[in-house]
């Protein structure tokens, strides 16, 4: 035994100075055995514990990425966000997606015109294709102005667009318009420049307009049917012309309702 221990009046003492200050070797070590001790108290496992909660909250974020992404998928929506500004690359993520899918497959090409709201010329752009699986597939891919409806204007549109996108009149085998006469004439309209640049692309009259001629020429027939939908049609022009006109007819309406309820 050590003789700084023979005098049992100094122990308290010397113990005090074996343990030393805070960061000492002594206090160091018990920590470490605590620690070693208690697991969960340990600072390794508090790091562990901490990546494990960032994994569980990544899990979770990703869940719902792929749950998005399936939802965008069944749905056919474009995979862009709410930036459509000029910068954004939002504009051409979907667009560069669809060409990817096109690669250098034959298309049909379908457009169609309208005015809208602030009345101006708008044409829509979509191609049609088969993919490597043998399914049809549609894509829609721009609305641009045109400044007419001409066949030289709207050719012009469709050069624009072709040049932009990198699509080959080449690989064109179809074409399909509604029935305005700019569009469907035998000479000197757009149908007929596009098979003279490409014999190769079919003609396609749209499905939907033939649809809306047969409707209009099947009422034009009948009598009873052509005087039904003129009423018809008129009673909607002079009620839609007014909003006192429209406010009348509902509250009318109304009162219809609550008499029959009533009795």
């Amino acid at each position: 035994m050590r003789s700084d221990f023979v005098n049992c009046k100094k122990a308290i003492e010397k113990f005090n100075e074996h343990v030393g200050e805070v960061g000492s070797a002594h206090n160091e070590a018990r920590i470490q055995f605590e620690g070693f001790k208690n697991q969960r108290q340990s600072v390794k496992y508090l790091f562990s514990w901490g990546k494990h909660e960032i994994e569980v909250a990544y899990r979770k974020r990703l869940t719902a990425i792929l749950k998005l992404i399936q939802f965008l998928l069944l749905q056919g929506l474009p995979f862009r966000g709410h930036d459509e500004s000029p910068a954004s690359s939002n504009r051409v993520e979907t667009t560069n997606a669809i060409l990817a899918n096109l690669g250098d497959r034959w298309f049909t090409l379908l457009l169609d015109e309208a005015r809208d709201c602030s009345m101006k010329e708008q044409m829509t752009f979509v191609i049609k294709y088969v993919n490597k699986h043998g399914e049809v597939i549609e894509r829609f891919m721009a609305i641009v102005h045109v400044a007419t409806t001409t066949t030289a204007c709207l050719k012009e549109a469709i050069d624009s667009l072709f040049a932009k996108y990198g699509l080959s009149m080449a690989r064109l085998r179809g074409q399909g318009y509604d029935g305005a006469s700019n569009m469907s004439r035998e000479f000197n309209d757009l149908k007929s420049l596009i098979i003279k640049e490409n014999p190769y692309t079919r003609y396609v009259h749209c499905f939907a307009h033939q649809l809306q001629l047969m409707v209009v020429a099947i009422a034009q027939a009948n009598q009873y049917v052509y005087d039904f939908m003129w009423i018809f049609g008129s009673i909607v022009n002079t009620s839609a012309s007014s909003c006192k006109r429209v406010d009348k007819l509902r509250q009318l309406e109304h009162d219809k309702k609550v008499e029959l309820l009533e009795t």
